[in-house]
């Protein structure tokens, strides 16, 4: 959910006073992990793996928040031991052994899942990203897609990631077509998403890149717009990397919608620079 700037500030410094009260480890563990979580809303990824590092490690939820968080501060040296140590705490959480049955069985198995599944599916789906975005791993990136999608059918995000990388994998537009019914039942399941005010605003850039990929231009073009007054206005969600990794996704997509693509760029960078530039000024 996306908080305005101000909001922003006091849950932090309230997270930031009721961890320096609390001694009890769970609870204190409960609480740093809610104050990462708030910090990396805002791109605040090295205070969050600080708040992580100096608090006891009591579940997964750590290592896929700490290992996420090393990655996105340490994105543009993926040969970095940072780097590496976040991949392989994603790694962990996300990529398990023991085969067990999928739910369809015409699908790939899946590890059994020695944590929660919700959890598991939301690292592979992280772990997807980072292959994707920063390491150019197209087919690492894609079965980590397909499996966070085998584990939870109904998230449209992991699905959206999964059609667009195996696209990306296969180089051939002419999947498109079948994927285009998915495609927009995960856009009705973003709108739900946005009327309740959840999601925000990966549910508004979900919606804009599945209306790039079936190219549909007018839509696409309003929704990408509808974000950036978003992410531009009063909203603290780090519009800095959101904007950079959308970019880098539409670049990566922009050979199966070439014309469409290059509009969406410019109107990306165009955010991007003023983000910027806003940035600039306050400082």
């Amino acid at each position: 959910v996306c908080l305005s700037e101000p909001k922003l500030t006091r849950e932090i410094e309230a997270l930031n006073c009721i961890l320096a009260l609390e001694k009890g480890s769970e609870a204190r563990s409960l609480l740093a992990l809610k104050l990462a979580r708030t910090l990396m809303t805002d791109d605040g990824w090295k205070d969050a793996i600080k708040v992580l590092s100096d608090n006891p490690r009591t579940s997964n939820d750590f290592d896929l928040e700490l290992g996420y968080a090393l990655c996105c501060a340490h994105k543009h040296s993926p040969a970095s031991r940072p780097f590496k140590g976040g991949l392989k705490r994603l790694q962990a959480v996300a990529l398990l052994r023991q085969p067990v049955e999928s739910r369809d069985s015409y699908a790939p198995d899946v590890p059994a899942p020695t944590v929660r599944p919700g959890l598991r599916a939301k690292a592979l789906y992280r772990l997807g990203k980072i292959c994707a975005l920063h390491l150019n791993a197209v087919a690492e990136a894609r079965d980590c897609f397909q499996k966070a999608h085998i584990l939870r059918p109904e998230n449209p995000y992991y699905h959206v990631a999964y059609v667009q990388t195996e696209l990306r994998h296969r180089r051939d537009g002419n999947l498109l077509p079948l994927a285009a019914a998915g495609l927009r039942a995960d856009i009705e399941r973003c709108r739900q998403h946005v009327t309740l005010g959840i999601e925000m605003p990966s549910a508004f850039f979900t919606i804009a890149r599945c209306r790039l990929l079936l190219g549909e231009t007018s839509a696409c073009l309003c929704a990408y717009a509808r974000v950036i007054a978003t992410l531009l206005g009063n909203c603290a969600c780090g519009p800095g990397s959101l904007l950079d990794d959308e970019i880098l996704t539409v670049q990566q997509l922009s050979g199966l919608q070439p014309a469409l693509a290059e509009q969406v760029l410019i109107l990306l960078h165009l955010t991007r620079w003023r983000a910027h530039r806003a940035q600039k000024d306050q400082s």
